[in-house]
């Protein structure tokens, strides 16, 4: 990312100065560090500013326009190399005022999220716009997620969901004060049933929100309800399980055949195509093969979903996880979603195996019991999935 970037200054947490140090070393320019503290052979950037207050400035205003390049955020890279996706001004803009219906309140908001992430960016810009005290997470670990919700008292805490759920699981965070949390936003994965089971538990929660979003959109759906601006946070009505609610405004979605990719209907699981006015425009130094997903205004997002007559939205999988047998797809994610509501199991994972006689793979799970429940037999598991799934989508082994 830095040599594709051509980048001059580099600014990152003190912890980070080690691995930035090996990164700029790999290029032939020199390039700044700039951190909060003393480090050394950096630039402190409190240094910075104490030098501008005595020294009147020259007039650095530059026009830009809307569609030159503001950000360029990295994507995770779990299904192949980190690719640099670019926002210009108007995409920023435009989450700025399509976020802006969200009923934030005075109370403080604690964000769960990494500022290399999508909404760990571009949250805290949104915030400041509309006056609203966010909570920034220096470091993300438990411990310090427990004390920071202490320290601060936030009404809201938005993050990922792997992070939250540990202020409703973890032994340690009953020691500290979490009375504060009224409303719980996270996506970024399927979730399950017991992840909003678990969140519930917490003392004064009241809702937790889901919605579905990437580097490259970061909202595209969400369970807020946002029909009014000023009815504070209220559920969608009838969201059904494991949704991940209806379209951000202005967003458009169709589901694509994995096969032939026409468009599908309702119920009808395919790839989802999104079009939205704060997706970004494309991959910084993209190849021919990445921005080909860009076309006519839509992204192929290379997700296995579908949504229903009522316009509710399901991500299942990610395309590149999922499976073929006989030419039936079958989604893993699915699969283990049924496994884990079997009351005897804590864990499970299913993978595709090569069949035997020749239908490319077949599903197996790998199943954790759970304490009380370690006698059960693989074939009642087997048997509990079996009944709930298509043919094709049948386990054929079962191993704990």
């Amino acid at each position: 990312r830095i040599e594709e970037s051509n980048v001059k200054w580099v600014l990152c947490d003190a912890g980070s100065v080690p691995q930035v140090k090996q990164a700029i070393a790999q290029v032939p320019w020199a390039v700044e560090i700039m951190v909060i503290g003393d480090v050394d052979d950096c630039t402190n950037i409190s240094e910075i500013f104490e030098d501008m207050v005595p020294v009147k400035c020259p007039n650095l205003s530059e026009e830009a326009d809307l569609d030159d390049p503001l950000l360029i955020l990295c994507t995770s890279g779990t299904t192949g190399k980190s690719k640099g996706a670019v926002y210009t001004n108007l995409q920023v803009l435009a989450f700025t005022i399509g976020t802006s219906n969200i009923p934030y309140n005075e109370a403080p908001a604690i964000l769960v999220l990494r500022c290399t992430h999508v909404l760990g960016m571009l949250f805290p810009i949104r915030n400041l716009k509309a006056g609203v005290w966010s909570v920034l997470m220096h470091d993300i670990t438990k411990e310090n997620i427990f004390k920071a919700v202490d320290q601060y008292k936030p009404v809201l805490a938005f993050g990922f969901a792997t992070f939250l759920v540990l202020l409703a699981t973890d032994p340690e965070a009953k020691k500290y004060d979490r009375s504060s949390l009224e409303v719980i936003i996270t996506g970024g994965m399927v979730l399950t049933e017991k992840f909003y089971n678990d969140m519930m538990t917490l003392p004064s929660v009241k809702c937790v929100f889901n919605g579905y979003g990437m580097t490259e959109c970061a909202a595209l759906t969400t369970t807020i309800d946002l029909s009014g601006l000023s009815q504070g946070y209220k559920l969608m009505p009838n969201v059904p399980a494991l949704s991940c609610g209806k379209l951000y405004p202005n967003t458009s979605m169709k589901i694509l055949d994995l096969d032939n990719g026409r468009g599908l209907g309702p119920k009808q699981q395919g790839e989802i195509a999104i079009a939205s006015p704060i997706m970004c425009s494309g991959y910084w130094k993209g190849s021919a093969e990445t921005n080909s997903l860009f076309q006519n205004g839509w992204m192929r997002t290379g997700d296995l979903g579908y949504y229903d007559e009522n316009g509710f939205v399901y991500v299942v999988d990610r395309i590149k996880e999922t499976f073929k047998y006989f030419n039936c797809h079958i989604s893993p994610a699915e699969i283990e979603e049924i496994i884990l509501h079997h009351p005897s199991v804590e864990e499970a994972v299913v993978v595709g195996v090569v069949d035997p006689d020749g239908g490319d793979r077949i599903p197996r799970a790998f199943v954790v019991l759970k304490q009380d429940s370690q006698n059960e037999a693989p074939d009642v598991i087997r048997t509990f999935v079996d009944n709930q799934v298509a043919p094709y989508k049948k386990l054929r082994a079962v191993s704990t």
